[in-house]
């Protein structure tokens, strides 16, 4: 069947930590893909930084998959160099 996705967020990165309003449930496995390299983390109230949370490279072809795990948890992203664009997508199915 393979991965789809469903519930689309984009979020612009800057040099300062950038939160979505969108939450997720336990257990979502969100896909991200990103037009520059920055670092992504998930919370209550997430304020990224450099070197921490998951590493999210520029323009890579297959997105990183993470999986929410308490309820209501946003996710919030900065860039490494470059401002740009975080695409998070919900993804269903399996793979």
């Amino acid at each position: 069947m393979g991965i789809r996705t469903d519930t689309t967020v984009h979020l612009t990165i800057g040099a300062a930590s950038a939160q979505t309003t969108a939450t997720w449930g336990q257990g979502t496995r969100l896909g991200l893909m990103s037009t520059t390299d920055c670092w992504v983390l998930a919370g209550a109230n997430p304020t990224a930084a450099a070197n921490t949370g998951v590493f999210v490279p520029a323009k890579n072809p297959t997105p990183v998959y993470i999986v929410i795990g308490v309820d209501g948890h946003k996710l919030a992203g900065i860039r490494v160099s470059a401002d740009g664009d975080l695409t998070i997508a919900q993804a269903w199915g399996d793979g």
